[in-house]
């Protein structure tokens, strides 16, 4: 049935219906990203899907509508500018303490001269702080590749066809080459952004294939895999490349079950813990950002119990996250960014931020 033919209390059901399992399964995805580099027990099984996911999400929510150079815009706003942006924040505050600490030489100033005219291509990003903003430079990147094939190629039957089609082929062929910069996983990454979109233009057919049961054979299927084989995203390691990306479309249809079945159950449990990942949805940027950042928190309450000075937990990246440790990284990775950039935001420095499109 063709949507104009809906009657407008149902057309508006569908679509808050949609815009629903979408922002819970973002809630979903964010905190299994989290989980996952808190090193959560199973870890290993998330590492197979969280990325393809998102990209997934992503490739869902495109719009064919406006020109180019209008979704450029939106996606610098978006994206570009919160990723160059507060990497380049982070590397200047890193400067400014080495000179004070009188550890700043002029190798150390070309060093980070050249990281920064790689973040402004999208090349790198501030590892020991930011590390999962990646993410958002390599979506910038897929997102206006995408956009520019849609736009200029001609319209016809097999157009969407023939665009996934070579996202597909590029992705399938990232896995055997090697490339600079971790380019290998940005285009492995960029299939699951075109496959987003195919199924968002086949969801009403879809959506009834996203059920309990199929969720729990999936799972099944999914654990199986997952104890024969790993998957190192950075590294462009794989122990089985076809398991992978078979686990890959595992999880990402089981994350959509569960929040297709999360906001259609209307229990006020369900309806608690879809209000929380809704929120959580809405706000994973501010968590895929800052996470890392607040990990540090955890770290020095560590290097506190053992009587070291706390100022270690800035100095380095390594993390103990054995015994229960990854509990407290899981929570503060997910709540302390919410609490941070909600001060973000707060007054004149929230307006500011605001308009130079570093928070939204």
């Amino acid at each position: 049935m063709e949507a104009s033919v809906l009657p407008e209390s149902q057309m508006t059901l569908e679509k808050n219906h949609r815009l629903e399992w979408m922002d819970v399964a973002k809630g979903i995805g964010i905190f299994l990203v989290v989980y996952a580099h808190a090193k959560g027990p199973f870890n290993q099984y998330i590492y197979l899907f969280h990325m393809p996911l998102f990209f997934f999400l992503s490739g869902f929510l495109y719009s064919p509508k406006g020109t180019f150079w209008e979704f450029l815009k939106k996606k610098i706003r978006s994206l570009y500018i919160p990723y160059v942006g507060w990497n380049i924040i982070i590397i200047c505050i890193r400067l400014i303490t080495k000179f004070f600490s009188g550890d700043m030489t002029v190798d150390l100033i070309l060093y980070y001269l050249k990281r920064c005219g790689k973040i402004l291509l999208t090349l790198d990003w501030e590892g020991d702080f930011l590390g999962a903003s990646w993410f958002l430079g390599a979506l910038f990147a897929v997102s206006l590749v995408y956009k520019l094939l849609d736009c200029y190629m001609k319209n016809g039957k097999y157009k969407i066809g023939f665009i996934t089609a070579l996202f597909i082929a590029a992705g399938i062929s990232s896995f055997y080459l090697e490339l600079t910069y971790l380019r290998n996983r940005v285009i492995m990454l960029s299939m699951f952004y075109a496959i987003g979109y195919v199924v968002r233009n086949y969801w009403e057919e879809l959506e009834s294939c996203f059920c309990p049961i199929g969720a729990g054979v999936t799972f099944v299927l999914l654990a199986w895999i997952g104890t024969t084989t790993r998957a190192n995203l950075g590294s462009n390691e794989y122990t089985n490349v076809l398991l992978f990306l078979i686990a890959a479309c595992l999880g990402i249809y089981i994350t959509v079950c569960v929040a297709e079945m999360i906001c259609r159950w209307s229990h006020p449990v369900f309806q608690r813990i879809k209000k929380m990942l809704t929120w959580w949805g809405k706000r994973s940027m501010d968590i895929l950002l800052w996470q890392f950042v607040m990990f540090r928190l955890v770290s020095a309450f560590q290097f506190w119990l053992e009587g070291e000075p706390i100022s270690n937990a800035f100095s380095t990246s390594v993390y103990v996250t054995s015994g229960l440790w990854w509990v407290a990284y899981t929570v503060v990775g997910v709540f302390m960014p919410l609490a941070w950039c909600w001060l973000l935001r707060q007054g004149v420095w929230g307006r500011a931020l605001k308009k130079l499109c570093l928070v939204r």
